[in-house]
């Protein structure tokens, strides 16, 4: 049996607001945006899923190329359009 991990309706509005108030800083032609799990509260397989979703969002900047996730318990993981 395996045990409930995570919480999905709670983490995944939290993953997209974290790479959504980044989007300011992404004003270079080719940008990347990087996002620490400082309070080590956001699954990595909920912000990789985020951050694609977050590429057809019409407030993404135009050149955003890359974003990179990572945490203390994890390197960073990058996920490119």
């Amino acid at each position: 049996m395996l045990e409930l991990y995570g919480d999905p309706q709670r983490n995944f509005p939290k993953c997209v607001r974290k790479v959504k108030e980044k989007f300011r800083q992404a004003t270079a032609p080719l940008a990347l945006i990087a996002v620490w799990n400082d309070d080590e509260d956001l699954d990595e397989a909920e912000m990789v899923q985020a951050i694609r979703e977050l590429w057809h969002h019409p407030e993404a900047p135009a050149g955003l190329q890359y974003v990179t996730y990572g945490s203390w318990w994890n390197s960073a993981s990058i996920v490119c359009r």
